[in-house]
């Protein structure tokens, strides 16, 4: 699964995992939070998720991100 996703949306999806909003991770990330969001749409649609929720436990339980 890891492969399906961009480095990019890996790492957004890792800080949705801790919690981060999308404000916060637009900030540290250097970019904007409509570029956040579009990442976050694109992270539901590869791992055929229903929200970021499902999205992080669908990444946990295949081992992409502890």
């Amino acid at each position: 699964m890891s492969q399906l996703l961009a480095k990019r949306r890996l790492e957004i999806l890792e800080l949705a995992a801790q919690g981060k909003t999308t404000p916060e991770i637009a900030k540290m990330l250097f970019i904007a939070e409509e570029t956040v969001k579009t990442h976050k749409k694109n992270i539901l649609l590869q791992l055929n998720a229903k929200n970021m929720s499902h999205a992080v436990a669908k990444a946990i339980r295949t081992g992409v991100i502890e």
